[in-house]
């Protein structure tokens, strides 16, 4: 808390809040980042903050956790035949898709929540230079950047491409690929016994 004294509010500066402030009533929250090695374990698996958190400042954590959810439930379509094995490796795969994409994302956090939040004179000049002469095309590169990744269910009917911008293509079903490949053998024994 004496790290943070000095930061200025509406009422005071945060030592004039916490001095107010009857002890009793005090709590802390502390915002971390921590990116986790492991994910999984047997037929256990995490998801979202629980495996990585990332600084609040960006909504960068909520996306992440979606994310997950699709490709774990990608993952997951894709066991066959259901059993242990094929259980862990799949879990396994979902942790391996997606941990350099979030390990990627980590400076950006920081880097985000400095820009929005900074109290030092640095911060607070790289702030006005973002958000007042930062060029549009530079954001613009950014926001294509951050929402390139746009995984869908598998299962489902994909959503057409709509837009210009390019996305990163996700990994195709093993599942569908496999039925589509024995169709395509059911069909090319059924030509060839005509």
């Amino acid at each position: 808390m004496d790290e943070i004294r000095h930061f200025k509010t509406p009422y005071g500066t945060m030592g004039d809040l916490f001095d107010a402030t009857d002890i009793e009533k005090v709590s802390k929250v502390y915002f971390e980042d921590k990116l986790f090695e492991t994910w999984n374990h047997g037929r256990t698996v995490l998801i979202g903050d629980a495996a990585h958190m990332l600084l609040p400042s960006s909504g960068a954590g909520a996306v992440n956790a979606m994310q997950d959810a699709v490709l774990l439930a990608n993952h997951l379509y894709d066991i066959n035949p259901t059993n242990f094995k094929n259980v862990k490796t799949a879990l396994s795969d979902y942790k391996n898709e997606r941990f350099e994409a979030i390990k990627d994302q980590y400076p950006q956090s920081h880097i985000s929540a400095k820009i929005i939040f900074g109290h030092t004179l640095w911060e607070r000049i790289i702030r006005y230079i973002v958000f007042n002469w930062l060029p549009k095309s530079l954001q613009n590169k950014q926001m294509v950047k951050d929402t390139a990744y746009r995984p869908q269910a598998n299962f489902l009917s994909q959503a057409p491409k709509r837009g210009t911008m390019d996305t990163i293509p996700q990994n195709p079903s093993k599942r569908i690929q496999r039925e589509k490949d024995e169709q395509e053998t059911k069909k090319r024994a059924a030509v060839s016994a005509i």
